[in-house]
């Protein structure tokens, strides 16, 4: 079988989407598929385009990558000769609406795909669907989802694909009104799994974890998380447990860390920002902590990288996010070892956490099932 993946950008370590797709792209090439991997609109590459090979613990991926600063025709010229010239079995589509137009109003998106991949069987993995899905939204991503929601079902239209994913049980129930039917496809972590004994490193920030109750923060932060209310309630931990609480933040964390981090310093509470680090060390440190942190809403910690990355490493995940219940249906559970904060009832959620069951997606059973599933496809 020969997949070409499809995705807005293949910055490495820059795109979350185009970081899942490399390491499900490697998994499936050590499995023996022929894999390749397409980026059509890349914001920060120098040149028109670069072709070359990006590897995925240690194996390498053939890739072209297009700037989305040329015109849509250049674009599809180089996107298709490419293409032709690789003849895959399928076109697998890994779809956020944000990696295509910086509103998500891509409105010629279907038509250039369908132009791109014409007599070639598609795949959509939805990893986001439209803005304003939730009761909560304001008013103006209420109404730009509705574009969204358009511009999706437009593109299924005009792909016609023959199978299609997502990885949240809600997204499951939005394809489902709006007349298509997606399979669950659960997301694995973008964050290898590295034994202890082999993430020592020279270059470690010391950190004393002795006697701290040591929280983890990875990724992009949430807007309007009760960061506040969390900081006032582990200050009253501290004291009525006699212990410390550490909270490590890593990654790119996006305009909110300044925030956590001042809430942190207002509170005398330790805080140690490392910034962007390599997987290993991501390991290393998911290995050592108590728990982890989530500012994503706890309805769609399925669709979340970092949860998926702190689970794999057997982490308890305290999720911290603003109030967010989907319009028109009914929220599903949420996963086990994710327990939802509550302010006030910390010590409470802690305990239910940590007696929480560690289950997580591995990435060759997640990589098996799509393979299944586009194979099976005739």
């Amino acid at each position: 079988m020969k997949v070409v993946f499809l995705c807005g950008s293949l910055e490495p370590g820059h795109d979350g989407v185009g970081d899942y797709t490399r390491r499900l792209a490697g998994e499936l090439k050590r499995q023996g598929k022929q894999i390749f991997m397409i980026a059509i609109n890349e914001r920060n590459l120098t040149g028109l385009y670069v072709q070359g090979e990006q590897e995925s613990e240690g194996t390498a991926i053939p890739v072209l990558r297009i700037s989305g600063r040329i015109n849509y025709r250049k674009r599809l010229q180089v996107a298709k000769q490419w293409i032709d010239a690789v003849d895959p079995d399928w076109l697998s589509l890994q779809y956020v609406p944000f990696s295509f137009h910086p509103k998500g109003a891509h409105i010629f998106l279907g038509r250039f795909l369908r132009r791109l991949g014409r007599h070639r069987r598609w795949h959509i993995m939805f990893h986001e669907l439209w803005t304003g899905m939730d009761k909560e939204s304001s008013k103006k991503h209420y109404w730009l989802g509705k574009i969204h929601r358009l511009l999706i079902k437009s593109l299924i239209n005009t792909l016609n694909p023959a199978v299609i994913h997502t990885h949240t049980h809600v997204y499951l129930e939005k394809i489902a009104g709006l007349g298509y039917k997606a399979n669950y496809l659960p997301l694995f972590s973008n964050i290898p799994f590295f034994e202890q004994e082999s993430t020592s490193n020279p270059d470690d920030i010391n950190i004393n974890r002795e006697n701290k109750l040591l929280f983890v923060l990875f990724g992009g932060i949430h807007r309007n998380a009760p960061v506040a209310q969390l900081a006032s309630d582990l200050v009253r931990y501290e004291k009525s447990n006699k212990t410390r609480v550490l909270l490590i933040i890593i990654g790119r964390n996006g305009p909110m860390q300044k925030q956590w981090t001042s809430i942190w310093a207002l509170n005398g509470l330790e805080l140690v920002l490392m910034g962007e680090q390599s997987p290993m060390m991501i390991s290393k440190i998911l290995h050592s902590a108590s728990i982890g942190i989530s500012t994503t809403p706890i309805q769609l910690a399925e669709k979340s990288g970092s949860v998926a990355a702190m689970r794999e490493h057997q982490l308890p995940v305290l999720c911290v996010s603003r109030t967010w219940k989907a319009r028109g249906i009914k929220n599903p559970e949420p996963p086990e070892s994710i327990v939802e904060y509550k302010s006030g009832k910390l010590e409470e959620c802690l305990a239910k956490a940590f007696k929480g069951k560690y289950a997580f997606n591995k990435i060759t059973e997640v990589s098996h099932s799509l393979s299944d599933a586009l194979t099976s496809c005739r």
